[in-house]
């Protein structure tokens, strides 16, 4: 099979893999190693005998991909042993690897879309998450201030952290959810009843979702009555777990 072959348009082996696996429709989750390997192997040939670059990342993985295709080849053992290490499938190696490369691409596309919309309409930004939360019919509001003041305070917290400028995007296979995020507030060494800053749970913060999913999950403990949360003439978010 003849490709268009142009290693530039990737970011390494496996964003050529994902292009294939699309190209091709193949499933993730049922993936057909053999078919990926082979299409692989050969796009890699392809740009070895036009004379490109193929950086060292595309030849590890080729060949990877050809001593597995070299194996498939080889006779299956007649007795069965049962070993003391198990050896896991590298189709589902592969296939984990390529669904959490593709997620990661997702992920910041997604952020990159949202640094996009948040330089074009910075002072919306923190209003709309807000009224989304307000306007949710299963929740019930109990902060003990305006939700326009919880807005400016908002905005302050992500100007300190430098959350409004350019930034690289880095992305962490994980997803941290808000229920997630709600249990670590609460294993976290504050005093019950000592009221703490927002800018407390944010040591540890690298990105723009885990600002914003902190702050959801302040919200959802506020909904639950686990905490109650102010705001000072500084515009400073003050917590205070119950």
């Amino acid at each position: 099979m003849e490709f268009n072959v142009s290693l530039d348009q990737f970011e390494g082996p496996l964003d050529l893999m994902l292009h294939l696996v699309h190209t091709h429709k193949l499933d993730l989750f049922e993936l057909k190693l053999d078919v990926l390997a082979s299409q692989y192997i050969a796009y890699i040939r392809q740009a070895l005998a036009k004379g490109l670059d193929v950086s060292s990342e595309y030849l590890v993985e080729f060949t990877a991909l050809m001593e597995y295709k070299s194996r498939k080849l080889l006779p299956k053992k007649q007795e069965v042993e049962v070993e003391d290490t198990y050896e896991e499938d590298p189709a589902l190696t592969m296939a984990r690897r390529l669904q959490e490369y593709e997620k990661c691409k997702q992920e910041a596309a997604l952020l990159a879309k949202l640094h996009e919309a948040r330089q074009s309409q910075i002072d919306r930004a923190p209003a709309s998450l807000i009224d989304q939360w307000a306007a949710r019919e299963d929740l019930t509001i109990k902060l003990h201030l305006k939700s326009a003041d919880l807005q400016k305070a908002f905005e302050r917290v992500m100007r300190r952290y430098a959350i409004l400028k350019p930034y690289q995007t880095q992305v962490e296979v994980k997803e941290l959810s808000v229920e997630e995020r709600m249990a670590q507030i609460l294993a976290m060494d504050f005093k019950k009843q000592a009221p703490f800053q927002f800018e407390d749970l944010l040591a540890d913060v690298q990105t723009m979702h885990e600002v914003v999913v902190t702050f959801l999950a302040v919200l959802e403990l506020v909904h639950d009555g686990q905490a109650v949360v102010h705001c000072n003439e500084q515009e400073e978010i003050w917590i205070q777990l119950l």
